[in-house]
């Protein structure tokens, strides 16, 4: 039998031994009438609060109040009836059964008018996290409890979370498993024998990972399985130890809610991590809905646990500190920050970003972005400028929504007085816009430095409440970064009213902008047009097959009387041999020597693109190598040098190219 929760289980479970405590209290008690009996008894609340919760490695035990309704009656007067109210003090432990620890029990009487219902948290033994801060401080308990000399346990990092440690210190089995798609991980609190599952690997040896499956029917108590296809935040790159942490926290905050699942009759043996967040509704039994908060807690634990807030910030000022910021943007700089981080954490960027924000590094907000799959360089901004669910960025899909149900948004936008370029919606000036090619807009170097100054600012709202968390300001923050959006849980507005960044902007505005760069896209697109005509009329004319890459690369030098297959190969700090051996299409060159070519060559952007894809060379700009690239061929050609080339690319952790000549 399955019991709705703990009252009902009292009240089935132990009538007879309650009963017996208030019979015993009343037949020593003054304040009782002559004559009164005990008719029946039922129990109100139960209030659990576990006496020993900061010492997770003891076993827990909980301080159960009991509150009870007595009916009372006189045999000799039928119309008597009268209600009491008790509570019963006691100490017990749960494990398959309640144990009670004293002898005695502590009995008061009072108002049953008085009696408070129960919450779920006191129920189901959940602890109670009410902000951010008690988030942290229980992480932060967590490892001063853990070991005083966690340091000895770390690897080559001293930041880095051991795992393997901890779950030997709280003796947790670890596997990996072929679990479901929508499963990230599993921690079972209860022995299952009807659980099938691979052993891949015990986390202990997780860097000797062996190709042996012995396949089991049964799992124990106290056992992490992990998904060995996907993780926590696995969409963005997650890792095995946000996967990790989060069954960890599970462990160490919710064995007694399991144990009180466990007295319940449930059939729940083990906790789930899901892909997606669970909803949570008005329809949930408490059991449903304690399994709910349940899980959101450990998200919020487990996110800090992986990033404890001091070691990360210890982290963060050592990264700063030595990362040089001359010639590189504000936004750079932090970006580096947060991917110098994310390695050193084990963790994705994505979450190093989140955490970031969570511990009050609002320069992470413009930092490694991705809309609608591709990646964006990074944006700076005043601090305080947004507002809590505001954001300059914006997805394709809710652009178009604004589009066709905010009448005056469409109109800034039909008007060109702002340009959507991709993630953000920017005013339509030269200072902030520049001209790609095929009738597209980016931002300048000064438009992501000073994003406050000219793009708008956009509010995200929940749609439903069915979807309210715990502690939702860690899923607000992960919305606008992530490589899908949340469509089904936020929404876009532009409150035009509301924004005074918007007022600002409009003050700006200036018809002669417009009208100039009209002009200067005009010149742009007629020189991009140019060189297509010279690319193209280079092809037909030349005697040399130029639909390879030697082909091709012959005509260019035969075209260029200052440049010649010796020349080339000092330039770019190749020999002479192996220019010889791609013009002949005996050898194909890596891309880092393409694009040395295509620097010292000077070529336009069509040419480079014909070459790397001769080359058998494709640059994505959904990432943010292929990004950076195509940015140096588009805006730092003509002017651009080796070293300088060089320089950039090494600040974003990009291999140089080549090494400049004298």
């Amino acid at each position: 039998m399955a019991y709705q929760n703990l009252k009902t289980y009292m009240q089935e479970k132990y009538k007879d031994m309650l009963r017996k405590e208030i019979l015993d209290f009343i037949n020593s008690s003054s304040n009782i009438e002559k004559g009164e009996i005990l008719h029946e008894i039922i129990v109100q609340a139960v209030k659990c609060k576990i006496e020993n919760e900061n010492k997770w490695e003891e076993e827990p035990i909980i301080q159960m109040n009991i509150n009870i309704e007595a009916k009372m009656i006189k045999l000799e007067d039928k119309c008597f009836h009268k209600v009491r109210g008790f509570v019963i003090y006691t100490r017990v432990k749960i494990k398959n059964q309640i144990e009670f620890i004293d002898d005695v029990t502590v009995i008061e009487e009072c108002n049953p008018n008085m009696f408070k219902a129960s919450t779920i948290y006191e129920e189901f033994l959940i602890p109670i996290i009410e902000s951010d801060e008690m988030f942290e401080n229980k992480v932060d308990d967590f490892w001063k409890k853990f070991d005083q000399n966690i340091n000895s346990y770390y690897g080559n990092s001293i930041y880095e979370v051991p795992i393997g440690a901890v779950l030997n210190k709280l003796q947790i089995n670890a596997f990996e498993a072929d679990l479901p798609e929508n499963i990230l991980g599993r921690i079972y609190f209860r022995k299952d024998e009807l659980q099938s599952y691979y052993d891949k690997i015990r986390i202990q040896n997780i860097e000797n990972i062996g190709n042996i499956e012995i396949k089991r029917t049964g799992i124990e108590e106290c056992s992490i399985l992990i998904n060995k296809n996907s993780f926590f935040m696995h969409d963005n790159g997650g890792t095995r130890q946000l996967t990790f942490t989060h069954e960890i926290a599970h462990w160490c905050f919710h064995r007694m809610f399991f144990a009180i699942l466990s007295l319940l009759g449930t059939d729940e043996k083990m906790l789930n991590c899901n892909v997606e967040p669970q909803k949570c509704n008005d329809t949930m039994t408490d059991v449903e809905r304690a399994l709910w908060i349940v899980e959101e807690q450990a998200n919020n634990i487990g996110f800090r646990m992986a990033m404890p807030r001091n070691k990360y910030i210890e982290v963060f000022n050592k990264i700063e500190k030595d990362i040089p910021k001359w010639g590189v943007l504000k936004g750079e700089v932090y970006e580096s920050i947060i991917e110098k981080i994310a390695k050193v954490f084990k963790v994705s960027v994505f979450s190093a970003k989140q955490r970031a924000i969570q511990i009050g590094y609002e320069e992470a907000l413009g930092t490694c972005i991705f809309v609608d799959g591709q990646y964006y360089f990074p944006l700076a901004f005043k601090k305080g400028i947004l507002e809590k669910n505001q954001t300059f960025i914006i997805d394709k899909k809710s652009f178009n929504k604004l589009c066709t149900e905010n009448n005056y948004f469409n109109q800034l936008i039909q008007t060109e007085k702002f340009v959507y370029v991709g993630y953000v919606v920017c005013i339509n000036d030269s200072k902030y816009i520049q001209y790609t090619n095929e009738n597209k807009y980016d931002l300048t170097d000064y438009a992501r430095e000073h994003v406050d100054e000219c793009c708008l600012i956009f509010n995200y709202e929940q749609i439903s409440e069915n979807y309210i968390h715990v502690n939702s300001d860690f899923y607000e923050q992960c919305y606008l970064s992530r490589n899908k959006t949340d469509g089904d849980k936020y929404e876009i507005c532009f409150r035009t009213q509301e924004s005074e960044n918007y007022r600002n902007i409009t003050a700006r505005k200036e018809e002669e902008n417009i009208e100039r760069n009209v002009i200067k896209y005009k010149e742009e697109y007629e020189e991009q047009s140019k060189n297509k005509k010279e690319f193209y009329r280079l092809m037909v004319s030349e005697k040399e097959d130029t639909s390879t890459f030697g082909g091709f690369l012959k005509a260019l030098l035969n075209q260029k009387d200052d440049m010649n297959g010796a020349r080339l190969a000092n330039k770019i700090h190749v020999s002479e041999v192996t220019v010889s051996s791609w013009v002949t299409n005996k050898s194909i060159p890596k891309l880092e020597n393409v694009l040395a070519i295509c620097l010292v060559l000077k070529l336009p952007e069509i040419y480079c693109e014909y070459m790397l894809e001769q080359a058998g060379i494709f640059l994505s700009n959904d990432t943010k190598a292929g990004f950076i690239y195509r940015k140096l061929m588009k805006y730092h050609m003509e002017k651009g040098s080796i070293s300088e080339w060089n320089k950039y690319l090494t600040k974003f952790g990009l291999e140089p190219i080549c090494s400049e000549k004298d």
